[in-house]
């Protein structure tokens, strides 16, 4: 990544020491919650046998083996990034940057594996909304719902297909806390007074490679989650008319489908700051340092939200209030209580939810 260029002393980004010191340790917190998160739901599928069982596993599966791919890779921030390599033609990026030590073929592995992984896991997302779609409200089984899947795996290949491409046209260069597409030096301009190394097609490509698959998925989400929850709104207008079996499986639809808004919710949560933030970057320019430290320590919780829903969090919250109860001597008789209905009509509901599923 060497270049001849001008000698202005300019950073790309006038942020002080510790404001670059802070963006590159601390979203290594929240990568690290991703990773136990996603390696909790692996684990969980494959020790109680639950590949098989149904297809909302293996996609689950598949978010969560790309989600602690893309997080480890971002574990690392600013550490793959060149140490001999300049910033808007001015000086080196270790007086620019913190902790960057690695060397250009780094910077790219780096590069091609948040891409790879971390823009499929919003795909996989998508592909769950489907999933409960068919399942709820077109009542589709697992026999029927094994015709789609690969379907449903092959569209998260489009993001390493695409990094593939990216990598072989040099696009993967430093950014501003990890490497992904970006112009080299960074802050370069074709038209300014720095003229670009590499990297000079990045607007095409992000708005192919990245706004793509994330406009595909956000839209597909919004029209299935919208659907589902006009079915649950006509199924609650006609349930005072069901018959007890099929009040058992309206309680089942209304389980999928609230579990359903909230792996919704923990998307929206990390893809949508992450989305206005990429678009005031590339289009208007932005390098605001507050908005910046938040959008990198949200995009790497998708794992560790995916855990808390994956395993129950409701009853999780009651188990850490029973213990908080017992720690402080504070009588919790009535949250025991509370906490054993709370578990039985759980473990009730899930059993008719998979007799449904199996039926």
């Amino acid at each position: 990544m060497d270049a001849d260029l001008s000698s202005s002393q300019q950073c790309y980004l006038d942020w002080t020491y510790d404001q670059k010191k802070l963006i590159s340790i601390a979203p290594r917190i929240p990568c690290v919650l991703s990773i136990i998160g996603s390696g909790y739901i692996i684990c969980n599928i494959i020790n109680e046998n639950k590949w098989s069982s149904s297809l909302c596993n293996r996609l689950m599966f598949g978010m969560s083996v790309c989600d602690m791919i893309g997080s480890f890779a971002q574990f690392f921030t600013t550490l793959p990034m060149p140490a001999d390599a300049v910033v808007d033609g001015g000086p080196s990026i270790d007086k620019c940057y913190f902790g960057n030590l690695g060397n250009a073929t780094a910077c790219e592995l780096q590069g091609f594996l948040i891409h790879s992984f971390t823009i499929a896991v919003p795909i996989y997302n998508a592909s769950l909304c489907i999933f409960y779609l068919l399942y709820v409200r077109h009542d589709w089984d697992e026999q029927r719902l094994r015709k789609i899947e690969p379907l449903m795996h092959g569209f998260a290949l489009y993001p390493m297909i695409t990094a593939i491409l990216i990598w072989n046209n040099g696009l993967f260069n430093p950014g501003i806390t990890f490497c992904w597409i970006a112009r080299y030096p960074l802050g370069c301009s074709q038209d300014g007074e720095v003229e670009c190394v590499r990297g000079e097609s990045t607007f095409i490509t992000r708005w192919l490679a990245v706004a793509a698959p994330l406009a595909v998925s956000f839209i597909t989400i919004i029209i299935t989650m919208a659907l589902l929850c006009l079915f649950v709104y006509q199924q609650d207008a006609r349930i005072a008319a069901f018959r007890p079996e099929d009040q058992r499986n309206y309680e089942c639809s209304r389980k999928v489908f609230w579990r359903a808004c909230r792996y919704v919710g923990a998307y929206l949560l990390v893809w949508l700051p992450t989305i206005a933030y990429v678009v005031n970057t590339s289009s208007f320019g932005y390098d605001g340092f507050e908005f910046a430290l938040f959008v990198f320590l949200i995009v790497p919780l998708q794992g560790a939200l995916n855990a808390m829903i994956f395993s129950e969090d409701c009853l999780s919250c009651w188990y850490c209030r029973r213990s908080i109860s017992r720690i402080f001597g504070i009588s919790a008789s009535d949250d025991d209580s509370v906490f054993d209905a709370d578990v039985s009509v759980a473990t009730a509901v899930e059993t008719a939810c998979v007799s449904a599923a199996s039926a």
